[in-house]
């Protein structure tokens, strides 16, 4: 697993803000392991790179519209 410093791992109203997603869609990704997260405290933070790579996988890939 990639070592990464908390200063860039956003927290959990981060990673809802920057999803739109409500709580219970935010613990579902983390329990599914769609989305890996670590405690500091009582705080859980999400990887960058996990959030990343999950919105990449995720994304909308506009159709090709053909010319008539």
């Amino acid at each position: 697993m990639k070592q990464s410093s908390n200063q860039g791992d956003p927290t959990g109203p981060q990673v809802r803000a920057e999803l739109n997603c409500g709580n219970t869609k935010y613990w579902e990704l983390i329990n599914s392991g769609e989305l890996e997260a670590y405690r500091v405290g009582s705080r859980t933070r999400v990887f960058r790179h996990s959030l990343d790579s999950y919105k990449e996988r995720h994304r909308v890939i506009p159709k090709q519209v053909s010319a008539a």
